[in-house]
C-alpha cells in the first residue's frame, strides 16, 4: 500500500475510533486530546488516559458477529 494512503487512512481511523469511544464530534477531537505518547497512550485534557488496540478476527463470521453486537 502507498505510504501516504496508509497514513491518511490510519489517521482517519484513529480519529474515528477516539470520537466513537469518547462520544464526541469529529471536530472536537483536537480540543479533547492533549497528547499521544510514544508508548501509544492517548492523554486527554481532563487527565484521562487510554490505549488504542487491535482486535484480530479469526474468520469473517467473527467479524460479522462483532459488527452486529455493536
Amino acid at each position: 500500500m502507498n505510504a501516504y494512503k496508509l497514513n491518511g487512512i490510519a489517521g482517519h481511523m484513529f480519529r474515528k475510533a477516539v470520537c466513537d469511544e469518547l462520544k464526541i464530534e469529529f471536530s472536537d477531537i483536537y480540543k479533547t486530546v492533549k497528547n499521544l505518547e510514544s508508548d501509544g497512550t492517548i492523554l486527554l485534557h481532563n487527565g484521562r488516559k487510554f490505549k488504542l488496540g487491535l482486535i484480530e478476527f479469526e474468520s469473517e463470521l467473527d467479524e460479522l458477529k462483532r459488527i452486529l453486537n455493536e
